[in-house]
């Protein structure tokens, strides 16, 4: 009787440790996403580091003049995670992506929205006139 009891015991706890051991592993998407791997195109901001700003400013001189265009413009976070920020504008209104699924530290969600305009301030590039701002309409720091 006492090595039924002794053997469920071991049982119950092997059991716990195995759910406990299996919640830390990461449940989010990022595990299954493919990494990323930045092209020549992508405009990359790491850490107010910019590279590729031209294409940026094509992009904005190419909606300032209604003339349709895509860039994207990858974040990384303090950790190295990628945040891919995709504006594509068909000649009258911006589509814009942002995807925080790779960032182990964020919410890792999908955002998107139709803004009319991109605004220049001191300090940003800002989408305005957006649908939806469920999420910071900032594309770039200065």
């Amino acid at each position: 009787m006492k090595s039924k009891l002794l053997m469920g015991m071991i049982g119950f706890i092997l059991c716990v440790g195995l759910v406990a051991c299996n919640g830390t592993q990461k449940s989010n998407s990022a595990q299954t996403l493919p990494d990323y791997k930045p092209t020549v195109d992508d405009v990359i901001d790491t850490h107010g580091e910019v590279k590729n700003m031209s294409k940026f400013l094509t992009f904005l001189d190419h909606v300032k003049r209604g003339e349709p265009d895509q860039v994207r413009v990858v974040h990384y976070t303090t950790e190295g995670d990628p945040i891919l920020h995709d504006l594509h504008y068909n000649g009258k209104e911006i589509h814009s992506t942002v995807d925080t699924r790779r960032d182990n530290f964020g919410d890792q969600k999908i955002y998107s929205t139709i803004c009319k305009t991109i605004e220049e301030t001191e300090l940003n590039y800002v989408l305005t006139s957006c649908k939806d701002s469920t999420h910071d309409t900032t594309i770039l720091t200065k």
